[in-house]
C-alpha cells in the first residue's frame, strides 16, 4: 500500500570554500524502512532474516521498566482545541540532555505540551530517576517546546531553558522558564531575573557566543501568534505595520551582559516576522565568528545570518546559497564530505 506519506525532498547544501556558494544536492527519504513504516497494509510485514543469518541491529530497545522512563506526551483535541485553530497542536515538545549533577552522566528533560514536563537524572546502567517534584516542582502551566541544558550563570553547573509556545492571549503562560541549578538537586526558576522571560511564542532556544567575549548570549526562536477560534487572521497591512513598529513577536538575540541578557535583535539586523523552526551556529565565512543558519516554514524564507564581528549580522542567504527549502523545518550542519568545510542540511515540508 501507498505511503500516507509523500516523500519530500530534502536540501543539503553542500559547502565549495572557494566561491562560497554552496551547491545544492536534493536528497529523498525514499528507503525501505520508510516505506514499510508508512504501510496500514495488514498483510505486509518486515522481512526476517534467513534460517542461517542472524539479526544484527546498532540499538536495542530499553523497557520503561528497565529504565523508568514513563513520560508520554499525550494531546488531546477538543471542539474549540485543535489542528485547526491551533497549527503547532501536533509540532512535539522537547527532549534536552546534559549532566545537572556533574556526575559526568547525561540526565534527560522532556517538556510537554498538555502534560507537566518531567526531569530524570541518569543512574547509570540506563536506569533514570523521576526527580521532577523535588527538583523544579509542579504548576508550570502553558504549551512546553524545546529546552536546552546549557551553563546559563558559568558556575560550573548546567541549567535548564524550556521555551513555551501556545494559543492563549494570556502572556503568563507564554513566558519562558529558566531553571538555575541550586547544586544541591533543585533549581530555581530566574528567567525575569536573567532578562529570560521572553513572552513570545518561542519553539527553541540556541547559546552561543555571537561576540566572542567568553560568555554566552542566545538566539530564541519565536513564531508570530496563530489564529485562534476567537482571533482573526492578520492581514498584510498589519503584518507590515507590526514589523514596522518593532513589536513583532520576532526570534531575539539576547546579548549576555554578565548577570543579565539584553535584547540586541535590532541593532543586530536580526528581526523578522517568520514562522522560525530550527537553527544551527556555523562558521559559513571561515573568519572565525559564528554565524546563524534559520529554517523558517511558511511564508519567509530561511535566513543565513553573516557576523560581521561588529554586532551585526547581514542576512546573505539568497548570495551563499542558490537555493533555499520552501517549508523549512530542521536544519543541522556538519562537513559531510570532509573537505574541511561546513555544509547544511535542511529538512523541507513543501
Amino acid at each position: 500500500m501507498q505511503s500516507p506519506f509523500p516523500l519530500e525532498p530534502q536540501v543539503l547544501f553542500w559547502s565549495d570554500p572557494s566561491p562560497m556558494k554552496p551547491a545544492l544536492l536534493t536528497l529523498h527519504c525514499i528507503t525501505a524502512a520508510f516505506v514499510a513504516a508508512c504501510t496500514n497494509d495488514p498483510g505486509s510485514e518486515p522481512a526476517s532474516a534467513g534460517p542461517n543469518e542472524e539479526q544484527q541491529s546498532l540499538f536495542s530497545k530499553v523497557p520503561s521498566s528497565h529504565s523508568g522512563i514513563t513520560f508520554q506526551n499525550k494531546i488531546e483535541e477538543t471542539p474549540t482545541l485543535n489542528y485547526l485553530n491551533y497549527n503547532n497542536l501536533f509540532s512535539g515538545g522537547g527532549l534536552a540532555v546534559g549532566d545537572l549533577n556533574n556526575d559526568d552522566l547525561p540526565d534527560l528533560y522532556f517538556t510537554g505540551n498538555q502534560v507537566p514536563d518531567r526531569l530524570y537524572i541518569n543512574k547509570g546502567g540506563l536506569k533514570f530517576e523521576d526527580v521532577t517534584d523535588k527538583a523544579i516542582g509542579t504548576g508550570r502551566d502553558g504549551w512546553h517546546r524545546g529546552a536546552t541544558i546549557v551553563d546559563v550563570n558559568a558556575d560550573g553547573w548546567n541549567d535548564i531553558y524550556v521555551c513555551r509556545h501556545g494559543w492563549q492571549t494570556d502572556p503568563a503562560l507564554r513566558t519562558n522558564l529558566l531553571y538555575i541549578n541550586d547544586r544541591d538537586g533543585t533549581f530555581t526558576e530566574s528567567a525575569s531575573q536573567w532578562g529570560l522571560a521572553d513572552t513570545s511564542h518561542s519553539t527553541h532556544a540556541t547559546f552561543f557566543d555571537f561576540d566572542r567575549d567568553n560568555d554566552l548570549d542566545v538566539f530564541i526562536l519565536n513564531q508570530p501568534p496563530e489564529r485562534a477560534a476567537d482571533r482573526k487572521p492578520y492581514t498584510v497591512e498589519q503584518v507590515r505595520n507590526i514589523i514596522k513598529s518593532g513589536k513583532a513577536e520576532t526570534s531575539r538575540l539576547l546579548r549576555n551582559e554578565g548577570e543579565r541578557f539584553v535584547d540586541v535583535t535590532r541593532e543586530a539586523g536580526i528581526t523578522s516576522f517568520a514562522f522560525t523552526l530550527g537553527a544551527v551556529i556555523i562558521d559559513a565565512d571561515n573568519n572565525g565568528w559564528p554565524d546563524l543558519y534559520v529554517a523558517n516554514d511558511y511564508g519567509e524564507p530561511d535566513c543565513l545570518y553573516i557576523n560581521d564581528g561588529k554586532g551585526h549580522f547581514t542576512n546573505e542567504v539568497k548570495q551563499r546559497t542558490g537555493h533555499v527549502s520552501n517549508f523549512g523545518m530542521g536544519v543541522d550542519a556538519a562537513d559531510v564530505n570532509n573537505d574541511g568545510a561546513v555544509d547544511i542540511a535542511v529538512l523541507d515540508m513543501a
